[in-house]
């Protein structure tokens, strides 16, 4: 139906990203405008004399049908909530025709919007009921499942990819931001954002002191305490170089850990799965 997609969230829980993830997967465009740093003539578009008459000329963040943009994407307008209240009101038109300032976007694209809310200590305000009324409203709260599945989707490094699939074959909870210790100053947090970030500072070479700074000492005890049941566990090495004499642990959270290291490897390369069955 295409109906605007209104998701509110918690800073930092992922939003963004899962609007990324879902375009990536489909290989469908990507376009998304953060609206806390705008005026209405950023989504209205300046006005043109050239005809004689004034006509508006929205900017090219949006996938028109008279342009080069692909057939298919979504456009998330982000950071709704905090957004002044005439940049809100610019976007009503989008929102109940898909149009701008007259101009129909493509049919094929997903239009939504995401916000925080006041009660996350954001910068954000209460979002105006005459635009959410426009939208199917949700409210985006991840589970380990949904970063189990971001962390993959998004490329994050290890641990994190097996880190987050092993938290959720073992029924893990994902913790998120404490919200009390933020109003007492800690403000390192976890989040998806947080995570992602730990991702990068990974791959530029973070050690394990240096991950609470990102996602806070709870979870960052965590990941170095799985990344410490690697390590006295058989490597893919051990496994594939004889499978049927590689040991298996006894405890279920460190077969769960092996089977996310199988998996991994099944995926990256699918033609020697053969070679695990025995050890499977």
């Amino acid at each position: 139906a295409r109906i605007p997609l209104m998701l509110f969230g918690s800073p930092g829980s992922g939003k963004t990203a899962a609007h990324r993830a879902f375009a990536d997967e489909r290989g469908i465009g990507w376009r998304t405008m953060s609206l806390g740093q705008r005026a209405p003539e950023d989504i209205l578009g300046y006005p043109d004399l050239s005809s004689g008459r004034t006509l508006h000329r929205p900017p090219d963040v949006f996938p028109l049908e008279d342009d080069g943009s692909p057939a298919a994407g979504v456009l998330l307008l982000d950071d709704f909530g905090d957004a002044p209240r005439a940049v809100q009101a610019g976007a009503y038109e989008l929102l109940c025709s898909r149009s701008i300032s007259g101009h129909p976007i493509k049919a094929g694209w997903w239009l939504s919007v995401a916000s925080n809310r006041p009660v996350d200590l954001s910068a954000a305000e209460a979002v105006s009921f005459a635009a959410a009324n426009r939208c199917a409203v949700a409210l985006y709260a991840p589970n380990m499942a949904d970063t189990a599945r971001l962390a993959v989707e998004l490329g994050w490094s290890e641990p994190l990819q097996s880190y987050y699939a092993w938290s959720h074959a073992m029924n893990h909870e994902l913790a998120g931001p404490n919200m009390a210790q933020v109003e007492a100053g800690e403000y390192a947090q976890p989040t998806n954002r947080t995570r992602g970030l730990l991702s990068e500072a990974i791959k530029a070479g973070a050690e394990a002191d240096d991950y609470s700074m990102l996602v806070g000492d709870a979870e960052a005890a965590r990941i170095v305490e799985y990344v410490t049941l690697l390590s006295t566990l058989p490597t893919m090495r051990d496994i594939i170089g004889n499978p049927a004499k590689a040991p298996v642990p006894d405890k279920l959270a460190a077969q769960y850990a092996v089977a996310v290291g199988l998996a991994s490897h099944a995926a990256g390369d699918i033609t020697g799965t053969e070679v695990l069955e025995p050890y499977i």
